[in-house]
């Protein structure tokens, strides 16, 4: 689950980018096969144009085993000046921790500054895991969110620092048994939305002792 929603959160979201591409070529199959029924029944009326789709490789939607996939994700995991850690995680037990964001580069970098309680999840996937094999997902929302107005912007300068407060959901974490285990937290930021933005993913992991 965590790679397939790595996966998802990695395509593009943007009109006439790959999935909408991929979408209109299904479309077309069907719209190819009404056309074919309305010529058969002499439904001369009937437009037979179809809009052919833009550039769908690589292919969107395949398991993430696929070869393919490695090659899908590639430039959203390239390395980038904006990096990604995590600046607090004393109030873990209470569902909050802080991220941090800084820009190591030469150049201002932007994000969407719409991070908040209730759009946190769609930015960030957080996993829990103990030395001996448990692992869990600590979001409550699993999808994409879409955004109908513009965009608030945050932008960091070089050496700009910005950090910020997520939830973490601990309903299937049982944090008495874990106790006695060295624990791992792992946090990935994932960002396709806003114009001349950061986009791709960011990860941070830290120890953590419940």
């Amino acid at each position: 689950m965590n790679a397939v929603r790595h996966y998802l959160e990695l395509l593009p979201d943007d009109a006439n980018d790959r999935p909408y591409c991929a979408g209109q070529q299904v479309l077309n199959e069907a719209t190819l096969g009404i056309i074919q029924q309305a010529k058969a029944n002499g439904w001369n009326k009937v437009p037979d144009e179809v809009t052919e789709p833009g550039t769908i490789e690589p292919p969107c939607f395949l398991p993430p085993v696929n070869g393919m996939y490695a090659r899908s994700v590639a430039v959203a995991e390239e390395p980038s000046s904006l990096k990604l850690s995590f600046a607090d995680t004393s109030r873990f037990a209470e569902g909050n921790i802080m991220v941090r964001f800084r820009n190591e580069g030469n150049e201002p970098v932007r994000i969407p500054d719409e991070i908040n309680d209730e759009t946190a999840d769609y930015f960030f996937l957080t996993v829990l895991r103990t030395e001996r094999g448990d692992s869990r997902i600590l979001n409550s929302e699993l999808g994409k969110i879409t955004f109908h107005r513009s965009l608030n912007y945050r932008e960091l300068f070089p050496g700009q620092e910005y950090s910020v407060t997520i939830p973490v959901c601990l309903d299937e974490v049982d944090l008495e048994g874990w106790k006695q285990c060295s624990c791992e937290l792992e946090t990935r930021y994932y960002n396709q939305h806003g114009k001349d933005c950061f986009r791709g993913m960011l990860r941070a992991t830290a120890k953590l002792a419940l």
